[in-house]
């Protein structure tokens, strides 16, 4: 490698460096205060502004398992309904693990 690549190499490095941390920053900004969460909890602040997201995310995916427990029952029209029912397990299954992680995490500030 020529020593013009390497300088041009390591400057893209460094721009990656300042970038990735204010890009995750600024999303970071936006789920505090401009998600569809924080406009619910807007008012509160603190401790008491995360609980109140996090219980609008546990609300949140607890209509979407009840959506997709739904879709389960019109599985039995599609061409292949076993197929279409795991599926949506699968996805009840995700929805799961995120929940339990909402529940934990609120179950910590709340201790």
């Amino acid at each position: 490698m020529s020593k013009k690549l390497v300088i041009e190499y390591i400057e893209n490095l460094q721009t990656e460096f300042i970038i990735i941390p204010l890009a995750f920053g600024i999303y970071k900004l936006y789920q505090r205060f401009l998600s569809v969460a924080a406009r619910q909890c807007k008012g509160l602040s603190g401790k008491e502004k995360t609980m109140c997201m996090l219980l609008y995310k546990i609300k949140t995916f607890e209509k979407a398992k009840q959506d997709l427990r739904k879709y389960q029952k019109v599985c039995r029209f599609s061409p292949s309904p076993a197929k279409c029912i795991e599926e949506i397990a699968d996805q009840i299954a995700k929805v799961d693990v995120r929940l339990q992680g909402f529940k934990e995490e609120l179950d910590k500030l709340m201790s």
